[in-house]
């Protein structure tokens, strides 16, 4: 008989258990870097101009930081039917959340689901535009970014630039909720410093030449809306404007560089940043979304044209 060599039996025996403790542990390590969720994410910009498009490139740069985010992008092109057909896709689709990028994409994705979390972008007035119950406590199913303007300090500009105007031209949408919610303000701003406000109503981009060249003679400057309709065609309103030597003033930064005198305004970047943000609070969070206070707007700085002060012989306000 041979005889059994119990050192060597025990040695074996330990490598064995070395062995499985250390492919236990490989395999545990392998678990936990496979445990971020995926999450696929709608996105609906309900048309296509300088201020959605900057927040739009700037979200999806953010989230490009996140490889579990998958992004249906879409545009509605300004059509409220595409744009409810887009948020009803979504909802076929079982997205885990939506982001609806303009006031009313917000309004239609709020009113076609009240289960997927909804995260508005860009929007002027959250709670006026019936989004959010309020800015600290959005309520339900939905929170999101704020871009409302510093509306109190571009009215103050006409005054402080162009102290001998009493006649403002502004093109307006009614229909839009978030032009309405800045013009509220804007009438009263500008009853303040005695101007008279001459409104003139737009309803699709084509009307806004011939809205523009109607405020020839009528005014002293015209100050920009926040209107998507005038957004989606502002290009109009300044070739117009210029041909009648018309100084404008306001609007987003992207107004300056196409004409607009100068403005108080922000960097729409930071919205998209901003939208980010709170779209990734909400997907790592197991609290509802209506309880995530609304974000924005970032803080504002005056911004200037020096061709646009040139030619109107203008200096920098103190």
């Amino acid at each position: 008989m041979h005889r059994v060599n119990v050192k060597n039996v025990a040695l074996l025996s330990l490598l064995l258990l070395l062995t499985v403790i250390t492919l236990t542990v490989v395999g545990c390590n392998k678990q936990k870097k496979v445990t971020s969720p995926e999450f696929v994410v709608g996105i609906n910009q309900y048309v296509q101009h300088p201020i959605l498009d900057s927040v739009f490139v700037s979200l999806k740069n953010e989230l490009a930081k996140y490889p579990n985010i998958k992004l249906i992008e879409k545009n509605a092109a300004g059509n409220a039917l595409t744009c409810k057909q887009i948020n009803d896709q979504f909802v076929q689709q079982k997205v885990n959340a939506i982001v609806a990028l303009g006031t009313p994409a917000a309004q239609s994705a709020i009113e076609t689901t009240t289960v997927i979390p909804v995260v508005f972008g860009a929007i002027t007035d959250p709670v006026g535009s019936k989004l959010a119950d309020s800015i600290e406590l959005p309520g339900g199913n939905k929170t999101g970014t704020t871009n409302r303007w510093p509306f109190e300090k571009q009215v103050s500009l006409i005054k402080t630039m162009l102290p001998n105007a009493k006649n403002v031209g502004i093109l307006v949408n009614p229909a839009e909720a978030n032009c309405e919610a800045g013009m509220k303000i804007i009438r009263i701003e500008a009853a303040k410093y005695n101007l008279k406000l001459v409104e003139v109503n737009i309803s699709n981009s084509s009307e806004i030449s011939s809205a523009t060249e109607s405020l020839r003679k009528r005014v002293d400057v015209i100050l920009i809306s926040p209107s998507n309709v005038l957004f989606s065609g502002l290009d109009s309103m300044f070739k117009v404007a210029s041909k009648y030597n018309i100084p404008v003033l306001g609007g987003d930064v992207s107004s300056v560089d196409k004409g607009s005198i100068a403005t108080y305004g922000f960097n729409n970047n930071d919205v998209g940043k901003m939208t980010a943000e709170i779209l990734m609070k909400v997907l790592n969070s197991k609290e509802l979304a209506g309880t995530i206070p609304v974000m924005g707007p970032p803080p504002s700085k005056l911004y200037m044209n020096s061709d646009m002060m040139k030619k109107y012989n203008l200096t920098k306000p103190l």
